[in-house]
């Protein structure tokens, strides 16, 4: 019950190998599992509303025991701009690949834009669209996307009707570097809160900045990318590698 896999199927299974004449071992069982979740992502693009979600369902059933690969990502990112549910799923997926697996789409431009769309799409009022947001502006800080993440900050700052509640989503290493990279616009916008007699916006930016100046050196990824990978309960120790 021993199956073979070579390149270029082996990032699927969390390994980064160069030699193409690298023969990897596994059980049977996983790499049929693997051939069955691939099958399905045709559904994606193809299949209705019902079927996404069924999909998405699928590769979080088996999120210990698949890795998708970057191209399959960018299966994905195209459902950041569907219904929000659907939306919501895709983020799921793709913030535990890119920040906690440290495995990003493919087509990293189009990730940018589809998250920035995404971001703007989804009304923040809705509670459930909360963590979505959270997740949409670390994943474009970690893409060093000033333009997704200071662009969006001042449109708090500016118009959110609770924008202390929307604080959090800036306080992380994430966006730090971005942030205080643009000290001087984000001070002119705090002086111009404090101005218009916005003083308690004016200090929720002052803390985000204040946040930033601590931060910006902070690293972005705290582990080795491969922890999150084969760390999985059904990963670990199951791969044994041998050279042909």
């Amino acid at each position: 019950m021993i199956a073979k896999i070579q390149n270029p199927d082996l990032i699927a299974y969390g390994i980064k190998e160069s030699n193409n004449r690298a023969v990897y071992l596994t059980l049977k069982p996983f790499a049929e599992r693997k051939e069955h979740l691939d099958t399905l992502f045709g559904l994606l693009s193809k299949g209705d509303t019902a079927d996404i979600r069924m999909v998405l369902d699928e590769i979080r059933l088996y999120r210990d025991k698949y890795i998708l690969t970057p191209k399959q990502l960018d299966s994905i990112v195209n459902l950041l701009t569907k219904d929000a549910d659907i939306a919501k799923a895709a983020t799921e997926i793709l913030y535990d690949y890119f920040i906690i697996r440290e495995i990003p789409p493919f087509e990293k431009d189009r990730f940018r834009v589809l998250l920035r769309a995404s971001l703007t799409q989804f009304d923040i009022r809705v509670p459930q669209n909360s963590q979505m947001r959270n997740q949409h502006i670390r994943m474009l800080g970690k893409l060093r996307d000033e333009g997704g993440v200071v662009s969006q900050l001042i449109e708090d700052a500016r118009n959110a009707d609770d924008f202390e509640s929307l604080k959090n989503d800036y306080l992380t290493n994430f966006t730090a570097f971005i942030i205080e990279s643009h000290r001087t616009e984000l001070f002119n916008l705090e002086r111009e809160l404090r101005k218009g007699d916005r003083v308690k916006e004016a200090d929720t930016l002052a803390e985000i900045r204040k946040y930033a100046t601590e931060h910006e050196s902070d690293p972005l990824d705290a582990t080795d990318p491969m922890e999150g990978i084969i760390g999985a309960p059904e990963l670990k120790g199951l791969l044994k590698g041998m050279r042909s």
